[in-house]
Formats: C-alpha cells, structure tokens, sequence
C-alpha cells in the first residue's frame, strides 16, 4: 500500500474538515488550528501553523500539523497502516523541529519512536467527554456553599486578569511546570490576558475573591475543551471545581456544542469530580515533552 505525506493545500481543506470531524473529541486544540469563530479556515503561512501535513494511503489516514512553536498534533485513523507510513513519517519527522507531541495515548507513543531522542518527560492523561447535559445536581455548589450570599460565579474579562492571576499561579504550579523549573509571573499573566480575550474562562468568588476557575483552552469546530482546572487549596472538597466544569460545559452544550477534557491518570479526586459532574472515559491521552 502506497503510503504519501504532503503538506496540505487550499483543494484539501474539505476533506480534511471531513476528516477530522468524527475524530474532534480527541484532537480538538489540532481542529482549533484550522478554524476561527467556529467555522473551518485554512491555516495561512505566518500564522501559528508552521505546516500541516496530510498522510494518504488509499484515502486520507492522518493529520500532522506542527505549530510555530514546535508542539505536534496529530490526528491518524484507525484504519492507517502504520508498517507502510513508517518510512514517510520518519523521514518528515527528521527535518521537522519538534519540541513537544500532544494527543491520543497510543498514536502519540507511536511517534515518539520517530524522534530524534527520548523525551525527557511524559505525562499521560485520561481524556474525558460530555456531549448531554449535566444534571441540576451536578452543577450546584454543596449544601454548605449554597447557601452563603458572598458567594458568586462569573464569567471572568480581561481586566479581571491580576484577580485571577493567584489561581492560575497556583494551577501552573501544581500542574503544568516540571518541578525545579522557574515560575515567571510576567509571562503567566500574558499568557492569562491572552486567554481571557480568546477563550471562556468562568470562576466562583467568595468575597471579591475569585476562590475557584476552569476555562477553554480550546475551540473546535463542535466541540470546546477544558482546562486550566484549580481550587485555591483552602476551599477544596466543597465542590466547587465539580460545579465550575458541568456549568462550563451546559452553557456550551446549550450552545449545541460538545465538551471534552483530559486529566492525570493519577489524579483521583480531579477525576472523582469530573466524572460527578456529568463526564465519562474516553481514550488515553499523552503529551511529551522533548
């Protein structure tokens, strides 16, 4: 079986929408690159999309897209025939620069073993979806919450930035910076404003204090992934983080939309809450770091 990799062009747009739609839970933020607004768009050159790469045997079997910072997504059917697509990929991979792989647990294993050298970390994940609204109960606040009146959930600006800032501190932390790496607060920030304009970000407040907050991390074409998870520690275990994600995930499947997320394979209570707040299982997922 003939095995082709390509970089895509204009003609294949449509087919690769077609593509990747039934494939969108489990690569959402790879869809979130070849749309805007919610409608499909073919990633320009000079945008954020360094090249997107079609792997054809008998008909299209996956897509690579490498962004300008170096993280590869991918999106391979089940029907690739991995034998046969060896040679290409290993070949392209050998003059991609690639710093980081992101998506399902196997397929990215799968490329791993065309890079150039181990990663130095990887962190496996359990993605988890919800397509039907949540239930009443799984939005609520528990019973000891609800009814205190300084308590309040919003949908958070760009000038609620610095408000907010401790909990994406205390998020980075906890789960995005490998331990011994450095905390940059001036880049967190940034990086929090630039969210806050493009993506949805909702939290609780106690007070005035933002206390709790999830947000999208990615917007596909039908579906919108969560993450950016934390409680400030002093107010664990009142269901907060339960609430914030099934009433994120209503107002979006109000919407007609679709939400998915992932989560350590390990983290036991983040999973516990998700799956209460209306998520089931899905696939493994996995990012590695290079």
């Amino acid at each position: 079986m003939k095995t082709e990799l390509r970089a895509a062009e204009k003609k294949d747009f449509s087919g690769m929408i077609d593509f990747l739609e039934p494939f969108e839970f489990r690569a959402i933020t790879l869809m979130s690159h070849v749309c805007a607004g919610g409608k499909p768009v073919f990633p320009s050159g000079g945008g954020s999309v360094q090249s997107c790469m079609l792997l054809r045997q008998e008909q299209l079997a996956g897509i690579l897209l490498l962004t300008s910072t170096g993280i590869l997504f991918h999106c391979l059917s089940d029907t690739l025939n991995r034998d046969e697509a060896r040679h290409a990929v290993q070949a392209w991979i050998n003059r991609a620069r690639i710093k980081c792989v992101l998506g399902a647990g196997s397929d990215t294993l799968w490329l791993e073993g065309f890079l150039p050298r181990a990663p130095f970390r990887a962190v496996d994940y359990q993605l988890m979806t919800m397509e039907a609204m949540p239930s009443p109960a799984a939005c609520a606040v528990t019973d000891s919450l609800r009814s205190n009146p300084s308590l309040r959930f919003a949908r958070a600006t760009v000038e609620d930035a610095e408000r907010l800032l401790p909990l994406q501190e205390g998020y980075e932390k906890e789960e995005v910076i490998p331990p011994g790496d450095p905390f940059d607060r001036a880049v967190c920030l940034r990086n929090l404003q630039k969210s806050l304009d493009a993506q949805i970000i909702n939290y609780y407040e106690e007070s005035g204090t933002p206390i709790a907050k999830v947000g999208t991390n990615a917007r596909g074409l039908h579906w919108d992934q969560l993450g950016g998870v934390f409680t400030d520690p002093r107010w664990r275990g009142r269901g907060l983080a339960r609430s914030l994600v099934a009433r994120t995930a209503a107002e979006q499947i109000d919407l007609g939309r679709k939400t998915a997320l992932f989560v350590k394979t390990g983290n036991v209570p983040a999973i516990r809450a998700y799956t209460a707040a209306g998520f089931s299982p899905s696939i493994p997922f996995r990012i590695s770091y290079l």
